[in-house]
This record gives C-alpha cells, sequence and structure tokens, in this order.
C-alpha cells in the first residue's frame, strides 16, 4: 500500500497534537482516522458511588419477593 503525500501529512498532523493514527486501506487509497482518548473518570479505576434504591420493596420484573 502507498500513502500518498497527502494522507502522509494528515498522519504527521494527528500524532503533531498527541492523537493516534490509524490507517485503513480501501479500493480507493488509505483512509486516515484519527484517534482520541480521553479520561472518564479522575483517580484510577475507581467505580462511581452507588445510590441507595428509593424503594426499598420494588421487586424487578420477573423476580420473586424473598421474605
Amino acid at each position: 500500500m502507498n500513502l500518498s503525500p497527502t494522507a502522509i501529512k494528515a498522519i504527521e498532523s494527528i500524532l503533531s497534537k498527541g492523537d493516534r493514527a490509524e490507517v485503513i486501506p480501501t479500493k480507493e487509497g488509505a483512509k486516515v482516522v484519527r484517534i482520541t482518548r480521553s479520561p472518564v473518570m479522575s483517580g484510577g479505576a475507581k467505580t462511581p458511588p452507588s445510590t441507595p434504591n428509593p424503594n426499598p420493596n420494588y421487586v424487578p420484573p420477573g423476580c420473586k419477593k424473598i421474605k
């Protein structure tokens, strides 16, 4: 697969901004895709605090209530 000068410039531009570049071969030529990552939560892999059920007597559909 040969990359056109336009594709090479696009890849260099993406990489210079700190993002990842993915090159996908197609029949028309190379398709360049920018891949960015952004943190969803700060502070590691902590789980968000769960909210208590406002109705303690709630039974989901299809489940039986345990006495």
